[in-house]
């Protein structure tokens, strides 16, 4: 499972599809899958558990539910327990989370359609992204992720899916 968390108007979910066709192309089938404005009654655990698995890019997921909180106070956040438990099951189909930012100025640049949020609040959601970790971090400046990140987050991704294959072959039957 790849993640792509980060802040509105960097590229995303043309990221999602990119690393999706990259990994298809090497005949490693993977699927989309995105998760936007979720329901008022989504459970911030149980609600997450079952989307977790192998072999999806994921377009947001957790990250965003405490970045986007934290700034709007619109969504109930993780609790310490709650969190550490995603974590968990996240790390037992080797998720790997690739985490986009960007400067202030490339955030105004990239402004100019109707949002969901207003521009202000996008670039504070921005800094608490920005400090939060992650298995590969794009901070853009000037201009939208490269093909060369596409190609660097596949190959990080497939290291750490072949120690999962590795660790899952010594499992007892």
């Amino acid at each position: 499972m790849i993640i792509i968390e980060g802040t509105d108007l960097l590229g995303k979910t043309t990221l999602a599809h990119a690393l999706v066709k990259a990994l298809n192309d090497k005949e490693l089938p993977h699927v989309y899958q995105h998760l936007s404005k979720l329901p008022d009654c989504f459970d911030v655990y149980w609600g997450y558990i079952p989307l977790i698995r192998r072999h999806i890019v994921q377009d947001r997921f957790h990250l965003s539910r405490q970045a986007y909180g934290t700034v709007f106070n619109n969504q109930k956040l993780f609790n310490p327990m709650e969190l550490s438990l995603l974590k968990g099951a996240l790390a037992k189909v080797g998720a790997f989370v690739v985490l986009c930012t960007g400067t202030k100025e490339f955030i105004k640049s990239q402004w100019g359609r109707e949002e969901m949020y207003d521009l202000n609040g996008v670039i504070k959601v921005n800094d608490v992204f920005y400090k939060m970790s992650s298995d590969h971090h794009i901070h853009l400046c000037g201009q939208q992720w490269a093909s060369d990140d596409c190609d660097e987050i596949v190959k990080k991704y497939l290291v750490k899916q072949e120690q999962l294959d590795v660790i899952n072959q010594r499992k007892s039957s």
